[in-house]
């Protein structure tokens, strides 16, 4: 193991090439942080499909450094998708890629975990408020909260390691053109930027949040506490 391995914390990120993903990225290194990106597409540090257990069992056999930060980002949706054009094989892979592998990664990644490490899944505020035509998203981010709050309990006794996640709201790109009623929309008067997701994980690794642990946090400028009257 190089030196660079033994004085730098390693994070994983999966979705890394994904708009909060590359701002994550981008994070984790401004921290200090070595960042092994982890993706379905080729620009990934690290080329797998989430959806494989075997992948990512290769994955982690792979690794040669302690582990630091997981982030659990990557994540698919079927959007705008009816319930009965909704197939079977639409929902697991909705499942498997946003639920079961944050899951897998976990499990696999515990002998490799350094003292004191932290998990960060990045869930969605949608698993609190939603639209239609979104059922398997809906649900893989609800379950991914309650696998927070239980990997949370049972790591935190057993290996130390703290697990929280984040609910974002509306995250845009800086060059999507947005209507001023979208910005309006949120107390904190913008809507989010993927950098705004990324500090929140930044803070849950560092020691400064040693006591945070099972705790979802809503980053979505307050959107989600406006009452919204039907016209």
């Amino acid at each position: 193991m190089s030196n660079a391995h033994e004085t730098k914390k390693t994070v994983l990120i999966t979705g890394s090439e994904g708009l909060i993903g590359r701002a994550m990225v981008a994070a984790f290194r401004t921290a200090g942080y070595e960042t092994v990106g982890i993706d379905i597409v080729p620009s990934a540090d690290v080329r797998i499909d989430l959806a494989e257990p075997a992948e990512i069992e290769a994955l982690v056999r792979g690794l040669d450094r302690p582990v630091h930060a997981l982030i659990n980002n990557a994540a698919m949706a079927n959007w705008d998708k009816p319930i009965e054009e909704t197939t079977t094989e639409d929902w697991d892979r909705v499942l498997n890629v946003n639920l079961r592998a944050p899951w897998l990664l976990t499990k696999h990644l515990l002998p490799h975990f350094a003292p004191k490490a932290s998990i960060v899944n990045i869930a969605s505020i949608r698993n609190q408020m939603t639209d239609a035509r979104n059922e398997p998203y809906s649900a893989s981010k609800g379950g991914l909260v309650g696998l927070t709050q239980a990997l949370a309990v049972e790591l935190g006794h057993r290996y130390g390691i703290r697990v929280n996640a984040i609910s974002p709201g509306y995250i845009a790109d800086e060059h999507e053109k947005l209507a001023p009623i979208e910005h309006a929309a949120h107390p904190a008067q913008r809507v989010g930027k993927p950098e705004d997701i990324a500090h929140a994980a930044v803070y849950l690794c560092s020691d400064q949040a040693e006591f945070v642990t099972g705790a979802e946090w809503i980053v979505d400028g307050g959107m989600s506490r406006v009452f919204a009257y039907p016209v």
